[in-house]
């Protein structure tokens, strides 16, 4: 209750002390030599007047406490949709932390290979082999003759399209002997033998040597004719199939299967 609201009550207590003043003194006087019954109905009838006072007061300070909006006169039961708000509160949504699972994960290949089709090994395979310095590109193999993605780990001063053709070569040697070897050195990029066993080279070439090294072509001719039974070029791109016969027989990659076919198997 705020000092606003005590003061009236406090004044509307004395002017009831003044007004039974008079009143009470003979009363007194009465109560200390007369009757302790009556007495005691006078007490009883002030301590009531006090009580009535008291209950009064307090029902006109809370009338002008509703009256001036500070707090409710009454209690109200809660309305119904009220109810039903309270009721529909959610509890909180549990969290759960999911833990990580951990997998085993199985690799299969051989990173020493250097060359994967990618639709033959895992996503975990693809993964492992690139953190293992693979590139990931596409290429037309000279079997399929359709484009795919490959896995590959070129040398670092080779393209992805050298090294592919010359493992994509190699691997369709591979059907018919296990006498075939791959360089990347001065010698040729690929050696085989032949059913005849001759011993045959093979010099991938992507144009880059043409282009910007045309001295070292005769270099490489005079090797491989001083050292193989037979030997070719196979090029990358059909368009330079005329340059490169100048210096000896050339193929282009999609006829080439036709070629070492009839040279590893004898099929025409």
């Amino acid at each position: 209750m705020s000092n606003n609201d005590t003061f009236p009550a406090i004044v509307f207590c004395f002017v009831i002390l003044i007004t039974f003043n008079e009143f009470l003194n003979p009363i007194l006087q009465d109560f200390l030599a007369v009757d302790w019954k009556r007495i005691g109905i006078i007490f009883g009838a002030v301590v009531g007047i006090l009580i009535l006072a008291f209950f009064t007061i307090r029902n006109i300070i809370l009338k002008k406490k509703v009256k001036e909006g500070y707090i409710p006169y009454s209690n109200p039961e809660p309305e119904e949709n009220e109810e039903r708000l309270i009721e529909e509160v959610e509890e909180p949504e549990e969290r759960v932390i999911e833990q990580p699972v951990h997998r085993v994960v199985n690799i299969r290949v051989d990173e020493t290979k250097g060359f994967f089709k990618k639709s033959e090994i895992t996503d975990d395979e693809v993964t492992y082999l690139k953190n293992k310095g693979y590139i990931e590109s596409t290429h037309m193999s000279i079997v399929t003759k359709s484009m795919e993605r490959y896995l590959l780990k070129p040398a670092s001063n080779e393209s992805p399209s050298h090294f592919f053709l010359i493992q994509d070569i190699c691997n369709y040697i591979k059907k018919f002997t296990d006498k075939v070897w791959t360089y990347n050195t001065v010698k040729p990029d690929i050696v085989f033998i032949d059913k005849r066993g001759r011993k045959v080279a093979i010099e991938v070439e992507t144009g880059k040597v043409l282009k910007y090294k045309p001295e070292r072509l005769p270099q490489k001719v005079k090797h491989m004719t001083e050292n193989y039974d037979d030997w070719f070029f196979v090029v990358t791109d059909g368009n330079l199939v005329r340059e490169y016969k100048n210096y000896g027989k050339t193929y282009e990659k999609r006829s080439i299967t036709k070629i070492l076919s009839n040279l590893v198997s004898g099929t025409n």
